[in-house]
């Protein structure tokens, strides 16, 4: 494949020879850059790009105090200034590729304003341009240094050594070492490497080597940090991922130099887009919401890019593709389209129009939809304790994500009290979601509350103190099963509280979830509530024992049923597990004091910033939701719960309780085709219900409603 090569020391004669421009691409790969432009795609991106670079360079050449801007004090231009910053190397690459001089002339005015900017900054204790924008500052130097004089070039030189590289490596080391996977210093350190890299080698820089020696052992250690061995990001979708994007700069561009090769010896970093993958939509888009920010991701075509040309990977560049983010629905900061429109590449596929995706040229058509053939549909992150499970990678199969709360010490700041809590996409529809930022605490996540009335919420925006507990990853061809151990995060209201979820796949019948809850509230009589937070404007209708959940996209349902274990003997014992009440109401995030929602009308103006409620869903956080509710009391908290997707206008399955062992929920499922009969056990391994004899934990046996015979036989081994 004719693209510019990352490989180690591809750069390194340019580096010798302080030949510029050399960090991304060099002289000699404009021309190869031009060629992978040639295709339709291509020459559509070129003029996105183009689109792009002009207006930035139309805001810089109209600011009448731009620097103030750029030092966040001039409060017209702030906006503006942060745009042209985010933005500057696709302006220097459009200097570059287009031979423009506004272009050139924009960025030096820039590069040359970087002291007095830092110079405001100290004034106000600010944290620094270089800090938040080195890298992008890096890669301008890079690409217009040869049209400086000496003395601009020295002037940046200086300014980049000791007010980036200096600045910034004392900051971090050595404490960075025992929190390196926080997106803050991991923000201010791959700025601050990106500037050692641009100034390796440079004539007009003194260069340290020990310093650049010193943060790329950071880098390398911020890689193990941030991502965990299966290439997951610890600060989850939205933080994590933009966390990985981050670090792949200095990750390639040091390797093009010669100056390291951390991935090298990280394989974790190489293995986050399969990673990623596993957690987008069933219908592509957006990646589902894991944690404390809402599923957006910048430069995702330079990390996931990169990373498919070294895997020889097209699902990792079907992700890329089928993710879009135009910023402008949501942040009024973001409006102007020219700037952040996406560039349609074909049917659900973009990219933004950036440097970063000139470079994937002659990948754009290479992008490849994974199948069952191509890619596991189960995944698990151990570290994180996070599973994903899915039937298939068709826009109407089922995803259920499953989440143990396992937390880092490395990466701190953002956990949640998420144990045993799940989100259910299916038939195209937001059935189950995580609310995301703000969202902190159990009563704004799918997890069963006890004796709620009496739950004390924090108001504030803070992260969890305590840390839940994958126990169990089980995936199968019928049934994929996973269970958490959420006790610490109830604070001592329960001597245990475990959940396991099992996705039912197979011919005959939709795919289906069932959850399981084994909660003992301290051997006392409780009062438990079952949660659904489900997407802005689906519909809730309740029922006895459960809901019907309406989807606002295609109008598809989720059957929601509670079953709980049949009290021997006498039915209406006041010893017997009862639904008390089944409701549905509105959920807000936890954090009311720290975002002013104390007075309702707040809440109201936040979301009617968005084009429509439902968009809080794709960008974040869900600031307001329609919850449901499954009251239920007893002496211990142990329910099943039965959520069966189906399509709009077809018939629910029939459900039916069965007579099981004591101890035990049996339940049989009767579809069109087929019949399952589920049985769950809490206190021994004796499953008997339905004709249905096994020894177990749990099991799940399938039949033909024709001729009767067993299709499907699964028996999980263990007991909550």
């Amino acid at each position: 494949m004719d693209m510019v090569s990352y490989d180690f020391k591809a750069a390194a004669e340019l580096v010798a020879g302080d030949v510029r421009p050399r960090l991304l691409f060099g002289p000699d790969d404009v021309a190869v850059i031009r060629r992978g432009l040639e295709s339709v795609r291509g020459r559509r991106l070129w003029r996105g790009f183009a689109r792009r670079a002009q207006r930035v360079c139309r805001i810089v050449c109209e600011a009448e105090n731009l620097t103030a801007g750029l030092a966040g004090v001039a409060g017209s231009e702030v906006k503006e200034a942060q745009t042209v910053l985010r933005f500057l190397r696709d302006l220097a690459a459009y200097g570059v590729l287009a031979k423009d001089e506004a272009a050139y002339e924009a960025v030096r005015r820039i590069l040359n304003s970087c002291g007095e900017v830092s110079a405001l900054e100290r004034e106000r204790g600010r944290l620094g341009i270089g800090y938040a924008g080195g890298g992008t500052l890096a890669l301008a130097y890079d690409m217009v240094a040869p049209q400086m004089s000496p003395d601009e070039r020295r002037t940046f030189c200086k300014w980049a050594e000791e007010e980036v590289v200096q600045v910034v490596w004392r900051q971090l080391d050595p404490k960075f070492y025992f929190g390196p996977g926080g997106n803050i210093a991991i923000v201010g350190l791959c700025n601050a490497t990106m500037m050692a890299l641009a100034l390796h080698g440079d004539k007009y820089a003194k260069g340290d080597g020990v310093v650049l020696q010193r943060l790329m052992a950071m880098v390398e250690v911020a890689v193990g940090g941030a991502l965990a061995p299966s290439g997951f990001p610890l600060e989850d979708t939205g933080y994590g991922t933009e966390v990985a994007a981050v670090l792949a700069l200095p990750v390639e561009c040091a390797r093009r130099l010669g100056v390291d090769d951390v991935a090298a010896r990280m394989p974790r970093y190489y293995k986050f887009g399969r990673a990623a993958l596993k957690f987008i939509q069933p219908w592509g888009e957006w990646l589902v919401n894991t944690g404390d920010a809402g599923p957006t991701m910048g430069n995702r075509e330079f990390v996931f890019g990169r990373i498919a040309a070294a895997t020889n990977d097209p699902a990792v560049l079907w992700l890329w593709q089928t993710m879009r983010y135009n910023f402008g629905t949501v942040d009024p900061e973001t409006l102007d389209q020219d700037i952040f429109r996406e560039v349609a590449l074909g049917h659900k596929r973009q990219t933004p129009p950036s440097v970063f995706s000139l470079l994937q040229g002659p990948q754009l058509a290479k992008a490849k939809r994974p199948t069952g053939r191509t890619a596991a549909t189960a995944f698990v992150c151990g570290r994180r304790g996070l599973v994903s499970f899915r039937s298939g990678w068709r826009d109407d199969d089922t995803l259920l994500i499953f989440d143990g709360s396992q937390r880092s010490d490395g990466a701190q700041g953002h956990h949640h009290d998420s144990a045993g809590s799940f989100s259910l996409f299916a038939l195209g529809e937001h059935f189950g979601i995580d609310a995301g930022r703000y969202n902190v605490t159990q009563p704004c996540h799918n997890v069963v509350l006890v004796n709620s009335e009496g739950y004390v919420d924090r108001d504030s925006w803070s992260q969890a103190l305590c840390e839940g507990r994958l126990t169990e990853y089980a995936p199968q061809r019928f049934v994929d099963s996973a269970a958490a151990d959420a006790t610490p995060q109830y604070g001592g209201a329960v001597r245990k509280a475990e959940r396991r979820v099992g996705l039912v796949k197979g011919p005959g019948a939709q795919p289906y979830v069932w959850v399981q809850d084994a909660i003992n509230a301290n051997d006392k009589w409780g009062m438990f509530d079952w949660q659904l937070h489900t997407a802005p404007e689906n519909k809730i209708r309740t029922q006895r024992r459960g809901a019907v959940v309406t989807g606002l996209r295609h109008g598809n349902q989720l059957g929601v049923e509670m079953f709980l274990p049949l009290f021997p003997g006498q039915r209406n014992s006041r010893d017997a597990h009862r639904i008390v009440e089944v409701f549905d109401d509105v959920a807000h995030p936890n954090a009311i004091t720290y975002l002013g929602f104390d007075d309702p009308q707040k809440i109201k103006e936040k979301v009617a910033e968005y084009p429509r409620p439902a968009a809080m869903v794709e960008h974040g956080p869900v600031y307001e939701r329609p919850r449901l509710v499954i009251r239920y009391e007893g002496w211990n908290g142990r329910s099943l719960v039965l959520m069966v997707p189906r399509v709009k206008g077809t018939a629910a399955p029939r459900m039916k309780q069965l007579e099981g062992v004591p101890g035990s929920i049996a339940l049989e499922i009767t579809f069109a085709e087929v019949t399952d009969v589920l049985i769950v056990s809490f206190d021994h391994p004796v499953l008997q219900a339905g004709g249905v004899d096994e020894r177990g934990g749990w099991c799940v046996v399938r039949r033909n409603n024709k001729t009767g015979k067993v299709m499907q036989r699964i028996v999980g081994e263990s007991v909550l």
